[in-house]
């Protein structure tokens, strides 16, 4: 018996996600992809313009933009852990 390729284990793992879940996983997997090309190397010059863009930032600034960044990224990982474990049921 063959192993299953990665596209078909991740093909497999779609066909389990309840219906009503589909938006969300596709959102992901969307946003996933556009990184990726985002951050191709034909990329790299238009990326590395941006470098240091944040060095005139203010430390009251800055570390309210990290409070932010690491609330959203709480919210996003809270909703994921609460939908994974409403779907184990």
């Amino acid at each position: 018996m063959t192993q299953p390729s990665d596209r078909q284990q991740l093909i497999d793992e779609i066909n389990l996600i309840p219906e009503s879940h589909l938006r969300q996983l596709f959102d992901l997997l969307h946003y996933f992809r556009l990184g990726l090309q985002a951050s191709s190397p034909s990329n790299v010059e238009a990326i590395m313009s941006h470098a240091g863009d944040w060095d005139d930032l203010d430390n009251d600034t800055a570390e309210d933009f990290e409070a932010e960044i690491r609330n959203r990224r709480a919210q996003a990982f809270t909703s994921r852990i609460r939908s994974d474990s409403e779907n184990a049921d």
